[in-house]
């Protein structure tokens, strides 16, 4: 079985990269080399990212060379990792930042690509994604002796025709739709429409789900006897009657304390118990 890119870097990162590639010294030095000045060369001459940039990138995936990158680093992190019998990762020098044994080479091909050619790796992931998504791969292996070379790997991708109607781009917005979504949007759409077509599919969705939930049924509370002679009144009504009661409330507040002033100004004016006695 032959593992498309995305699968290629997943594996990496389970440990189980010695797999799918095993590094042969010379030869993968020479491709590598070869894809390095080949993607290069490509990025300079377009602003854009083209099919050509992303088909090269998925076959220096898919060949394995990008590991040479970080070929010495990986061979000292194997090296400490085995005479410690991987008891941990912790005390590893070489070890990536929260890396594991074989995440060190997906991070050799994110390297790359940012020291190279200055792609994040979430630029990465779309070139990958997009290749994996709308391309078909058949690895047809022309030298006698059995491995592939660079122009088999490049060669290998076929761009699907639904695919070549629509700029890379688009291809990239439209990667967390469905076939039958995708058969909607018209290669003449703009990046905010193709957006705003999957913001109305998302928010569908959500209505869709919202209204399959089972509707739960609320029991009446029981109203005491004492509440009954206010079930004639609007809701209206009530809050008007409040409203009513607050302005009395504050009135009878300022009245109270008039009447207090007052009482205390008569109680001051009387003689007190000791004047009487004298």
């Amino acid at each position: 079985m032959i593992l498309r890119g995305l699968e290629i870097i997943e594996a990496c990162n389970n440990r189980q990269v010695v797999t799918i590639k095993k590094l042969s010294g010379r030869r993968d030095e020479k491709m590598f080399k070869k894809f390095t000045c080949e993607i290069k060369s490509a990025v300079e001459k377009s602003s854009n990212i083209k099919w050509e940039i992303a088909v090269l990138f998925s076959a220096f995936v898919q060949s394995g060379a990008f590991m040479v990158y970080f070929k010495e680093t990986a061979e000292k992190y194997s090296k400490y990792f085995d005479e410690h019998k991987g008891s941990s990762i912790r005390g590893n020098p070489y070890a990536p930042i929260g890396g594991s044994y074989g995440e060190i080479n997906s991070i050799s091909l994110f390297a790359w690509a940012k020291d190279n050619i200055g792609f994040s790796k979430t630029y990465v992931y779309n070139l990958l994604e997009v290749v994996d998504e709308f391309a078909d791969f058949s690895l047809v292996v022309s030298d006698k002796d059995g491995l592939p070379c660079f122009a088999d790997y490049v060669n290998a991708y076929k761009i699907k025709p639904e695919a070549l109607k629509y700029q890379f781009w688009q291809l990239v917005e439209m990667l967390p739709l469905t076939p039958e979504e995708r058969e909607e949007i018209l290669p003449s759409w703009t990046r905010e429409e193709i957006r705003a077509y999957k913001k109305s599919l998302k928010d569908s969705k959500k209505e869709e789900e919202q209204s399959e939930e089972p509707s739960v049924e609320v029991e009446e509370p029981i109203v005491p006897e004492k509440y009954a002679r206010f079930d004639k009144f609007s809701r209206l009504d009530l809050m008007n009657k409040i409203i009513d009661l607050e302005t009395e409330y504050e009135k009878l507040q300022i009245e109270f304390e008039k009447t207090s002033k007052l009482l205390s100004e008569v109680y001051s004016a009387l003689p007190s118990k000791r004047t009487k006695d004298t």
